[in-house]
C-alpha cells in the first residue's frame, strides 16, 4: 500500500486554524497576567493607604505648635537657636525686665559660715564665668539694648562680678532680697518662708522700669517649677511688668548663646 505525504487542502485549513486558536489562547493569556497585575498594584495601593492613615491615626497629636515649629526626624538641629528679632525689638523700646543668672561658678563652694564680703567663703566665678559675664555686656550694648542704670545685683560675689563684669561696676547696686532666692535652692526654707519669696519676687517683677529702658536684676536660678524656674548660666529670663498689683508675665527666655547670635 502506498502512502501520499502530500498536504491536502483539509489538512491545510485545519493547520491554519490551529495556528491562529494557539495566537488567541497567548493573547489572552497575555491580557489576564496584565490584568493580574493591575488588581495586585491597586491592592497595594489601598494597603498602604489604609496602613498610612492608622499611622497618622496612632500618632501622638502635637497641639498648640504651628507647623513651622516642627522640625523633620531628618533635618539636623542647630547647635544654637538666635534670639527672636521681635524680642529684641521690643528690648529696644524698654518697658521689660532682664532677669539674669550669674555666670558659671565653679570656683570654691558656699561654706556655712558664708560671709557676703569675704569671696573665700563663697562659690566663684570661673574663667568661664567671667568670660560669660564680660560677653553678656558686650553684647547687650552691641544689640543697643537700653538698661536702666543702676542695674540690681544679689550681694553674693559671683553676683556682684557678674554684673560687674557685663555693666561696670560704678553702675551696680546690691538689693539683699535676692538673697532670699539664693536660699530656695537650699532645701531648708519652710514653706512660709518660700511664700514670702516668692510674694516678694512678684512684687519685684511688678515695677515697671522708667519709660524707654529695661531693668537689669542679677541673681540665682530658681528650684525647677518654682517662681522663674531653672535658668542656665548667664541666661536671661525676659519679664513684662504689669505694674503694682497687677502681676507680670514671662515675654521669653534667652541663653547667652541664643542671645550672641
Amino acid at each position: 500500500m502506498n502512502i501520499d505525504n502530500t498536504d491536502t487542502p483539509a489538512s491545510e485549513e485545519m493547520f491554519q486554524l490551529l495556528r491562529r486558536g494557539s495566537l488567541v489562547l497567548v493573547s489572552l493569556f497575555v491580557l489576564l497576567f496584565a490584568v493580574t497585575n493591575c488588581i495586585r498594584a491597586e491592592a497595594g495601593d489601598s494597603l498602604t493607604g489604609r496602613t498610612n492613615q492608622a499611622a497618622k491615626a496612632s500618632a501622638p497629636a502635637l497641639v498648640g505648635l504651628p507647623a513651622s515649629t516642627l522640625v523633620p526626624a531628618s533635618a539636623p538641629l542647630s547647635p544654637s537657636v538666635p534670639a527672636p528679632s521681635s524680642l529684641l525689638e521690643s528690648l529696644r523700646q524698654g518697658g521689660y525686665i532682664l532677669y539674669i543668672r550669674h555666670g558659671e561658678a565653679t570656683v570654691g563652694e558656699d561654706k556655712p559660715t558664708l560671709v557676703l564680703d569675704d569671696c573665700s567663703t563663697q562659690r566663684n566665678l570661673s574663667p568661664e564665668g567671667r568670660r560669660q559675664a564680660t560677653a553678656l555686656g558686650e553684647t547687650l550694648r552691641r544689640l543697643q539694648i537700653p538698661i536702666h542704670d543702676p542695674v540690681e545685683a544679689s550681694p553674693l560675689c559671683r553676683t556682684r562680678e557678674t554684673a560687674a563684669l557685663a555693666f561696670g561696676a560704678p553702675h551696680v547696686q546690691t538689693n539683699p532680697f535676692w538673697l532670699q532666692i539664693y536660699a530656695l535652692g537650699g532645701g531648708s526654707v519652710t514653706p512660709a518662708q518660700q511664700e514670702a519669696a516668692l510674694s516678694g519676687l512678684t512684687a519685684m517683677l511688678e515695677r515697671i522700669p522708667p519709660s524707654g529702658t529695661n531693668r537689669v536684676i542679677v541673681a540665682h536660678s530658681f528650684p525647677s517649677g518654682i517662681g522663674l524656674g531653672d535658668i542656665p548660666n548667664a541666661g536671661i529670663v525676659v519679664v513684662k511688668p504689669g505694674g503694682e498689683n497687677q502681676g507680670y508675665e514671662i515675654a521669653g527666655r534667652l541663653s547667652l548663646t541664643e542671645l550672641m547670635n
